[in-house]
């Protein structure tokens, strides 16, 4: 490509040097400049044939290079037969053969458009497809018929021919215009885009030097060698230079998937929305000050409607996004939910079988030993009932703290509160951290789900808040509001921010997303407040959303918290 890029811009400069001083002279210009269209239309041809060749895994790919090339064959069918009518017959009929090759162009480029390889889309994205081709489109098609077939159409004069040949030009320029808007947003494989992205440029150079030719024609004479010949030469550069872009294609391996839409906000739509407005007010500069106000206040209305359009989107893409995340969490927890419920069965087999299993049966071989000493009458055997009597206590001890780290006792015996302020005084009891419970929850006990998850949310936070937040205080907080209850449990520590947040999830710290789950599937809220620096305040709610989070005090001593995002 690089070698065609140099070629083509040496072509071009040479083609520019002959527009500013027209060597060769006067009477040459129409047949210099009609003869410089034929090396860069024929090397466009050659090079889109080409680039068709290395397409040949992919079948739809071959069949749109194989359709620009046959279009801009007729392209240059249109010019030879125009050079020969100016140059050799010194006639300039109208309509002519030449107009045939001209007009064959357009759609046989918008079919090459069309057959490009794309990923399958859902009905929807196909509508929204649909509508954004239609509003680039007709944003397009309105300057169109203002500059060229309004004018035309108006301006009448000629057989029906002849003006059926001059509409057709404007009309091929819109149809090149809904190509572009798919090329725009249909999408395309990774190795055709760049390829893509120099056709693009070539059609809008054609649409944009069609669309001067006919002010030009509507409002004075053309020929051959005009300057406005200069746009059709370089949008034919510019397709020559996106066949040699053409990388060789690899046969598709798989049917394409259904695409997932990760959406921008295109800005093409409301682009060509304010052109079509700055046209209104150009064509209206002369009216009344009664019209003028109204006009000015429909483009007020119009912006304002887009700009509210443009905010709800990107609102709508921030969501997107946030769910993404969500489900990849989500995704994440499961795994590692399903990897730590296994980890914590072999955890408790192997407690068992190395501590209370291997030590009651020594216990067993004690007693049979004291039976046997018992039997024979031997004072001995009573002792080792006592030995034994010792140890079957220890072992029942160690029973009890494995099932109270599976469930303390006192959350089913006294309560959240109880139980919460146990676990505080046995994680920071080693510690110089100020710990403060404010219970709120009346003489009423809470339902025992409700208890569960609170008790397992509280553990993980607090574990957070001993090990990472280097914190001088922590308080929790648990309120009735209503039917919720509401948990509360901030420190005055170093505080994180949400990307580091992400960060120790990828790194498989799931203590956040874990807690999050937990009072979400309880149907309850969760909240996160953090500020490097400032410390974190955790609010969970259960069973209901209604009560705001805000409603509770800040513990004293703590300095007010701010959000991360």
């Amino acid at each position: 490509m690089v070698r065609a890029a140099v070629l083509s811009g040496v072509f071009l400069a040479i083609y520019a040097s002959w527009q500013l001083t027209r060597w060769g002279g006067a009477a040459h210009k129409t047949l210099i400049g009609d003869l410089f269209f034929m090396p860069i239309n024929v090397a466009a041809v050659v090079a889109a044939l080409l680039a068709a060749r290395r397409c040949r895994a992919e079948p739809r790919a071959r069949r749109s290079w194989q359709l620009l090339a046959l279009a801009l064959a007729f392209y240059l069918l249109g010019d030879v037969v125009q050079t020969y009518y100016e140059v050799v017959a010194r006639a300039k009929p109208y309509p002519s053969l030449g107009d045939v090759g001209y007009l064959a162009f357009y759609p046989v480029a918008l079919a090459a458009l069309f057959r490009l390889p794309v990923t399958r889309r859902s009905p929807r994205e196909r509508v929204t497809l649909g509508l954004d081709c239609a509003l680039v489109a007709l944003s397009g098609a309105v300057p169109i018929w203002y500059v060229s077939l309004g004018p035309t159409l108006a301006a009448g004069g000629q057989g029906e021919v002849a003006m059926a040949v001059s509409l057709a030009y404007p009309l091929g320029d819109m149809v090149l215009l809904v190509g572009v808007a798919a090329l725009l947003f249909r999408g395309a494989p990774a190795g055709m885009r760049g390829a893509l992205a120099l056709v693009g440029v070539g059609l809008v150079g054609f649409v944009v030097t069609d669309v001067v030719f006919g002010w030009v024609t509507l409002h004075g004479t053309y020929a051959g060698g005009d300057l406005v010949d200069a746009g059709w030469m370089v949008a034919l550069a510019f397709f020559m230079l996106a066949a040699t872009a053409q990388p060789v294609a690899e046969a598709p391996r798989a049917p394409r998937p259904i695409a997932v839409s990760r959406r921008r906000v295109s800005w093409l739509p409301y682009i060509g929305l304010a052109a079509n407005v700055a046209l209104i007010v150009q064509a209206q500069r002369n009216i009344g000050a009664t019209m003028l106000v109204v006009y000015v206040a429909v483009v007020v209305l119009v912006a304002l409607v887009s700009v509210r359009q443009l905010v709800v989107q990107s609102e709508l893409l921030v969501a997107q996004r946030a769910l993404r995340e969500a489900q990849a969490d989500r995704a994440l927890l499961l795994d590692r939910t399903i990897s730590r419920g296994e980890e914590e069965r072999v955890r408790i087999a192997t407690e068992l079988h190395d501590g209370p299993v291997q030590r009651l049966a020594a216990l067993g071989y004690l007693l049979e030993r004291s039976a046997r000493l018992t039997r024979r009458g031997d004072g001995g055997g009573l002792m080792l009932v006592d030995e034994a009597l010792g140890e079957l206590g220890g072992e029942i001890e160690g029973l009890r703290r494995l099932m109270a780290d599976l469930r303390p006792p006192v959350l089913d015996e006294s309560g959240l509160e109880n139980a919460l302020r146990d676990h505080l005084a046995t994680v920071f009891r080693q510690t110089d951290v100020k710990v403060e419970l404010v219970g709120r929850l009346g003489a009423e006990r809470l339902p025992p789900d409700t208890e569960t998850v609170l008790y397992r949310v509280a553990q993980e936070a607090l574990l957070n808040a001993a090990q990472h937040a280097s914190a001088g205080k922590v308080c929790v907080q648990l309120e009735r509001t209503g039917s919720s209850v509401v948990l509360s449990i901030e420190d005055d520590g170093i505080g994180f921010t949400h990307e580091q947040a992400r960060a120790r999830l990828r790194d498989g710290h799931f203590g956040v997303v874990g807690m999050r789950e937990r009072i979400e599937l309880g149907g309850g809220s969760w909240h996160l407040d953090s500020t490097p620096g400032r410390g974190t305040r955790i609010t969970a709610m259960l069973p209901e959303l209604g009560a705001a989070p805000e409603s509770l005090e800040p513990c004293s001593d703590l300095d007010e918290l701010g959000v991360s995002a």
